[in-house]
């Protein structure tokens, strides 16, 4: 399997490697590939993780506060239960990861692409998610009162049951999106770009849609604003 050329604490981590549980507190992981490692239940408080590449990796239940994952690349990495408040996730490249049950408050994920990303039932309330990619990513059920989402992409994004509640979705592109159901009341669209979305029975009260694109948009039993 080999070893990685990147020396952590004094360890160097292999392939495969089993540090669950570790303390990597404050660990200089910049660049680190971390390939099919076990990390469940580490401690990776403050740790620096720029540029780090997590293919497969296993972080259930890990510590991730404070954590610099800025650029990083997350591919097929577990991170449910994992707490990661107040990580910065600017830039990164979060492609099919499980944030199940995570913990998000306070994280950063300003220009962050989240592609095909499990985040159901998430709470994202108040976050800055300004010009974050969310294209095809399933917020089933998430928590969004309040977010900030300017210029957001979500196109074919499942937003299905989602509390939108005030949140600010100026100029964001919502086109083909799923939306049925979901609370939007209060919420800033406009400029958004509603498309081919599906907003059966979602809840427009007291929205904002100036100058919003609904062409072939789907609005059956939909609450519009006054």
């Amino acid at each position: 399997m080999g070893l990685f050329p990147k020396k952590v604490n004094g360890y160097v981590i292999k392939q495969g490697a089993n540090l669950s549980g570790a303390n990597l507190i404050n660990a200089n992981l910049g660049e680190a590939k971390l390939f099919d490692v076990n990390l469940s239940g580490a401690k990776l408080r403050d740790a620096d993780l720029r540029g780090a590449r997590l293919i497969d990796a296993n972080l259930t239940d890990a510590d991730l506060t404070s954590a610099d994952l800025r650029d990083a690349l997350l591919h097929g990495v577990n991170l449910t239960s994992a707490n990661l408040t107040n990580a910065d996730l600017t830039g990164a490249n979060v492609d099919h990861v499980t944030l199940t049950d995570a913990n998000l408050s306070g994280v950063n994920l300003t220009g962050a692409v989240l592609v095909s990303a499990g985040l159901w039932e998430v709470d994202l309330s108040s976050e800055y998610l300004w010009h974050v990619d969310l294209d095809f990513v399933n917020l089933t059920g998430a928590n969004l009162t309040n977010a900030d989402l300017r210029r957001a992409h979500l196109r074919h994004a499942d937003l299905s049951y989602a509390d939108l509640t005030g949140a600010d979705l100026n100029d964001a592109d919502l086109s083909y999106a799923d939306l049925t159901g979901a609370n939007l009341s209060r919420a800033d669209l406009r400029g958004a770009d509603l498309t081919y979305a599906d907003l059966r029975g979602a809840d427009l009260t007291g929205a904002d849609l100036t100058d919003a694109r609904m062409t072939n948009t789907t609005l059956d039993n939909t609450a519009l604003p006054d």
